[in-house]
């Protein structure tokens, strides 16, 4: 009703609604908002009581999001908003210091910085102790004795070692002789790197690893950890000397460096590396003609004010003919390769399917 209300230009939604008003205001393609919280009240399953406490500790959470089909690719973005007071006091997300050590035509990347103070701060303070007060909240409890009883650490030790900066490269995939069997099997290379805050609760978990097997197992797989002032890494063995000089030798750079430096949050996908992992696994010439139609996928998120702003854009080798038509044409031809792969069955008439 309200909805209608608004489309038909009868009712402006108040300042309170940014999210709403922000997709409402302009063209898209596709596009929708929804309040959670009136969203939360239709859950037969959860007793009002403790839904005003979720809706007291999480605040007035609000959605909107669209989608655009432009030249060369699809653009989607979405919006939330959450009036709680620890959202108004985050800080912006510090900058980042790993990049160097990110390679420019991996698989797929991802970088993220955030404000780990803040978040750790509400989480101890506020949000895990208020969730072991409401009903149910004897399963958080239990499952903090098992951690503890696991690795002897309960939820804030674990909370008090990340510093607020995380990398993941997975950079190829190539066959390796298995150590145990000297057989070929894929083996991944990949890079996985934090800031660490407190180094010395980090070093309890890693070795309660190690009592565990758990370093042994990764060393004979190929993969090593590296800890470097502030900073943990786990990554093949013989990534571990650039790591120790700080720099990838090609490290993310140009565009790529700049999209991954400006968003708090970033994911890249290189399609261009995928066909060619797809042709060195012989997968199917039908599967490697899809795969080379695109170019990148791309996500970021950012906090803006009071609002969280997150987007993705999928865009193929074409740049200038429309995303929707890009991937009707391409459902077609699937669609054709298909018919001509599968005549249909003895009796049966072609034309009524």
């Amino acid at each position: 009703k309200l909805l209608r209300s608004v489309m038909a230009g009868k009712k402006k939604l108040s300042e309170g609604e940014p999210t709403f008003a922000a997709y409402l205001n302009k063209s898209v393609d596709l596009g929708g908002w929804m309040n959670l919280n009136a969203l939360m009240e239709l859950s037969p399953n959860v007793p009002e009581e403790q839904l005003k406490q979720i809706q007291e500790l999480i605040g007035n959470l609000r959605m909107a999001g669209s989608v655009d089909f432009v030249p060369g690719g699809i653009r989607a973005n979405a919006s939330y908003s959450i009036d709680a007071e620890y959202m108004k006091k985050m800080k912006p997300a510090p900058k980042k210091t790993m990049l160097d050590l990110m390679p420019h035509n991996a698989v797929g990347s991802f970088a993220y910085a955030f404000d780990i103070a803040g978040t750790r701060k509400w989480m101890k303070e506020e949000y895990l102790p208020a969730l072991k007060k409401m009903e149910g909240g004897e399963a958080i409890a239990m499952a903090e004795l098992m951690i503890m009883g696991a690795i002897g650490m309960n939820f804030d030790d674990l909370f008090d070692i990340p510093k607020g900066e995380v990398i993941f490269s997975f950079i190829d995939l190539e066959m390796a002789a298995n150590p145990d069997f000297g057989t070929p099997e894929p083996k991944p290379s990949l890079v996985f790197g934090m800031t660490v805050n407190d180094m010395k609760k980090l070093d309890t978990l890693l070795k309660k690893l190690e009592e565990e097997g758990g370093m042994e197992a990764m060393n004979a797989v190929g993969f090593d950890i590296l800890k470097q002032k502030d900073r943990f890494f786990i990554a093949n063995n013989g990534l571990i000397p650039a790591l120790r000089t700080g720099k990838m030798p090609n490290a993310v750079a140009g565009a790529r460096r700049t999209f991954f430096d400006k968003n708090e949050q970033g994911v890249l996908v290189d399609f261009k590396q995928i066909a060619r992992l797809a042709q060195d696994f012989d997968a199917p010439n039908e599967v490697v003609q899809v795969l080379i139609k695109f170019a990148e996928l791309r996500f970021e998120a950012n906090k803006r004010g009071d609002l969280y702003e997150m987007g993705g854009e999928l865009t193929f080798r074409d740049a200038k003919t429309n995303g929707l038509k890009q991937i009707i044409k391409m459902a077609q031809e699937i669609e054709q390769d298909i018919d001509l792969e599968e005549p249909p069955a003895v009796g049966v008439d072609p034309d009524n399917r």
